[in-house]
């Protein structure tokens, strides 16, 4: 059987009045007991019968739940809460940490605010939610990762009509020593980079298909291609490197192309810049 509460001493101020009324108010409601209520209000029971103990000004959320849970007038108690709150003062009312603003907040808030005062197993799991919000956050992080374009690491990675087929021009004699190289299959390309300049040749020559070289600096920032097409008594044909400055990397490869379509891509040769 529930204990009894503690008499009221009504003439010692308007907190106990204020008290009083409520437990008049539970006992109208055909006196549930405060576990009854609980379960209505979604508060523990120690927190809905601190509420009429007298000893302080009960939370504004928890007073919203103790009306509610005896079917009161919730916007007539709350007026009451307020107009007790501002007489008692700060110090005074044990509710001194709300504002006004927050003494008008929505049921929701107002019980998230005073979730320390319910039972164990119904407080919100914050950290659980907070962990669950990063985990969110990176799953995001990741798809966007995912499916954002990566740049291209060499030019067989770019779309093929990118590159603008560009004639290369019959070259006297050969690449230097120094050069870089490479080859598909009999096509034949190189970069010389102290003089700024691709060399392309068909190894042999003749065999229905024609060599190119395909090219891009890093992280993309230009692109281009070199093809050797033509009837020229010198195996190699040249085209310049376009762009003026301190040469970037550049990343070369060697194809055999036959009208327009490669067929065979070469190994990709990284250049340091210079």
């Amino acid at each position: 059987m529930p204990r009894p509460e503690k008499p009221l001493d009504v003439q010692s101020g308007p907190l106990a009045q204020f008290a009083a009324d409520l437990r008049e108010l539970r006992h109208t409601a055909g006196g549930p007991t405060y576990r009854a209520m609980a379960r209505r209000a979604n508060y523990s029971p120690g927190a809905l019968s601190q509420a009429a103990a007298g000893s302080k000004l009960p939370s504004f959320a928890v007073l919203r739940a103790y009306v509610q849970a005896c079917d009161g007038d919730v916007d007539q108690w709350s007026q009451r809460w307020n107009d007790l709150a501002e007489t008692l003062g700060p110090r005074q009312n044990g509710a001194g940490e709300r504002d006004a603003a927050e003494r008008h907040a929505t049921e929701h808030d107002a019980a998230g605010a005073e979730d320390s005062a319910r039972p164990a197993g119904q407080r919100r799991p914050r950290a659980l939610l907070l962990l669950v919000g990063l985990l969110c956050v990176a799953v995001l992080v990741l798809v966007a990762l995912l499916l954002w374009p990566a740049s291209p690491t060499r030019p067989s990675d770019l779309d093929h009509d990118e590159f603008t087929a560009t004639a290369g021009r019959p070259g006297a004699g050969a690449p230097p020593p120094d050069a870089h190289c490479s080859s598909a299959t009999s096509a034949r390309g190189c970069f010389d980079p102290a003089g700024r300049r691709f060399w392309v040749k068909d190894e042999p020559p003749a065999d229905g298909h024609h060599p190119a070289v395909y090219w891009i600096t890093g992280g993309d920032t230009a692109h281009g291609d070199c093809h050797a097409a033509g009837n020229s008594a010198s195996p190699w044909y040249t085209c310049p490197y376009p762009a003026a400055g301190k040469l970037p990397t550049v990343i070369f490869q060697v194809a055999n192309v036959e009208q327009n379509k490669v067929l065979v891509w070469g190994p990709d040769v990284t250049v340091p810049p210079s």
